[in-house]
């Protein structure tokens, strides 16, 4: 971002416009002020939000309209949400920002620039929580990503329209948040510069789209008031600074893999100065579609061979939601961070006890191995993808220093464990690569 050349003092309001978590995504803010950069804030305080559990720094990016006319929409915390008559919200809608010309269900490509293509980033943004009670069959995983699109063309509303509304609300938040913690003269006296994150893989376009939202938004002038950053640096940046890693020079090379919802995405950088940092692009982004939510898919494969196609389309959906809801918190986030647990339990209310089915009082219960058995499949991609950015680096006659690992599937302790333990396949010898897995990042 472009400073002024006064020193007036600022905040400086970092948007993470997408966080993920579980199946969702989120939108995290933090800010700091120029006079005591160290001391940031995160915005914790989401309207109609908690303010004491674990996702309370986060606000769910997702909108409601209820009156496309006057163009009435609630947005985060403050959208409908009936379990017995589930309203459609809009979700991922960021995405739509880059263009998808097309369905289809093909894996993953990669086009002359490294970009994933329109389809892949189509199939990337996809959910299995709701099941449809009705389902005679096992559910494919949804794509909420064009559900928003298709809702948004029978509303006659712009994804950049929505993307502008949101940004615009979390803007207000955050200016009401720095004007209760800081006084009236202080704030008055500064300017508000703004970074918004964006995806590493997006097109010219779809970062021109993102300008025109935030300009709307109320942002101010790009490059002026506010910048974009992308993802992966900004991990990276933040992670060397937070973790302050002695194995790191200048002159050394590192690959970000940042494991989301979706997608899994790659980018190697190198260090071109520690002070202020510096980085290079060393590789150019790779990725696949091998991210936390097709754990989700594997498990409703899995529970749907364990306990039947027609005693889960019996369930009620509000017990498929809770059963969604138990394997995440309960078994897909804390795998890996527990030692000494034979198994875990998922809830499958409703359903019979079964010594054949492990059910007892409307809990399954799962061996280690077959939780296992779910994650390394997805783990062993992530694993494949890491050893193609080493390779690309040792192509330059270079070699990796560490691997930084962000992002929500990237916080999964099992995942950490297995990247650590992977003898990478190097051109001197095969070896273990530090792995560094920041909070929060």
């Amino acid at each position: 971002m472009n400073s002024s050349t006064s020193e007036e003092p600022c905040f400086v309001v970092g948007v993470d416009f997408g966080t993920t978590r579980n199946v969702h995504r989120f939108t995290s803010v933090a800010f700091a002020y120029s006079d005591a950069p160290e001391e940031v804030e995160m915005i914790t305080a989401w309207p109609n939000g908690a303010t004491s559990d674990t996702e309370s720094d986060q606000v769910p990016s997702v909108m409601h309209y209820s009156d496309t006319a006057s163009g009435t929409f609630t947005w985060g915390y403050s959208t409908p949400d009936n379990f017995r008559a589930p309203i459609e919200v809009l979700k991922w809608f960021k995405l739509l920002l880059q263009h998808v010309s097309e369905k289809s269900t093909c894996s993953i490509a990669k086009s002359s620039s490294s970009q994933l293509s329109d389809t892949a980033l189509s199939l990337a943004l996809q959910e299995s929580v709701v099941l449809h009670e009705q389902s005679s069959k096992p559910i494919d995983l949804s794509n909420p990503a064009e559900t928003s699109r298709t809702m948004l063309e029978e509303l006659e509303i712009e994804p950049v329209q929505v993307v502008e509304d949101f940004l615009l609300r979390v803007r207000e938040v955050t200016v009401a948040t720095i004007k209760n913690k800081y006084s009236e003269e202080c704030v008055r006296g500064a300017k508000i510069k703004y970074v918004l994150t964006v995806p590493a893989i997006w097109s010219d376009l779809a970062k021109d789209r993102m300008i025109k939202a935030a300009i709307g938004a109320g942002y101010g002038k790009h490059r002026i008031d506010f910048d974009l950053i992308s993802e992966p640096e900004a991990a990276a940046a933040y992670t060397l600074k937070a973790i302050q890693p002695n194995h790191l020079s200048v002159g050394g090379n590192f690959v970000v893999c940042d494991a989301g919802g979706g997608t899994v995405d790659l980018i190697s950088y190198k260090i071109t100065s520690l002070n202020p940092l510096k980085l290079d692009e060393s590789v150019a982004g790779t990725g696949d579609l091998c991210g936390s939510v097709y754990l989700n898919h594997r498990f409703e494969q899995y529970i749907r061979q364990r306990l039947g196609n027609r005693t889960i389309d019996k369930m009620k959906l509000r017990s498929k939601r809770e059963m969604f809801r138990s394997w995440e918190q309960g078994v897909k986030f804390k795998y890996g961070n527990r030692v000494g647990i034979e198994g875990y339990e998922v809830h499958v209310l409703g359903v019979p006890d079964s010594d054949e089915k492990n059910i007892e009082d409307g809990f399954h219960s799962m061996t280690n191995q077959e939780v296992q058995d779910i994650f390394d499949p997805i783990v062993d991609k992530v694993i494949a993808l890491v050893q193609q950015q080493i390779d690309a680096v040792e192509t330059k006659g270079e070699e990796v220093a560490a691997i930084l690992l962000v992002g929500g599937f990237g916080s999964s302790q099992y995942l950490l464990k297995k990247l650590k333990e992977t003898n990478w396949a190097c051109k001197k010898n095969d070896r273990q690569i530090p792995t560094l897995q920041p909070v929060n990042a």
